[in-house]
Order: C-alpha cells, then sequence, then structure tokens
C-alpha cells in the first residue's frame, strides 16, 4: 500500500526547507522513515512511502516536520485508519 502525505505552508517562505515523514503501526516496534526531501518553491511537499503487508483495521501514525531556515521545527502528528 502507497501512502502519500502532503504537506504546505502558506507562502514561499517555506521554499526548499527539508522535510521528513515517519510512520508508526500499533503493534510495531517505533517509528520507520517513511520519506525525506524539501520542500518546492512555493513551500509544498508530497511524500510516498510503502507499506508492506499493512494490517487492516490498524491505525497509521504519522509524524511529518519541515525545518525553516532558522532550524524552528514545524511537526505535524495524525492518525488514519488502514483499509485495505
Amino acid at each position: 500500500m502507497d501512502v502519500t502525505v502532503h504537506r504546505s505552508h502558506d507562502g514561499p517562505g517555506l521554499a526548499g526547507a527539508p522535510v521528513w515523514t515517519d510512520y508508526w503501526i500499533p503493534g510495531k516496534k517505533g517509528y520507520t522513515s517513511g520519506a525525506s526531501g524539501t520542500t518546492d518553491s512555493t513551500g509544498h511537499a508530497w511524500q510516498t512511502f510503502r507499506l508492506v503487508a499493512p494490517p487492516t483495521g490498524a491505525e497509521l501514525d504519522i509524524l511529518s516536520s519541515f525545518r525553516d531556515s532558522s532550524t524552528f521545527t514545524y511537526p505535524v502528528h495524525t492518525w488514519v485508519p488502514i483499509a485495505c
């Protein structure tokens, strides 16, 4: 199953900022690195990673962050059900 996370920030002030997305599935051990990269010229980033044999009915815990030029980190933490 492919998972795509879209991160955005108003304005181009975060263009080229480092961005990463990690995930955790209950019952597994800790977070796994999903994807990393940089935002585009408008501060957006789309990151896709693959889950191999995810447990149907479990919850996917996503932690995604990006960092601006002053090294301030903007985290987003969300949960979504796995339905496949």
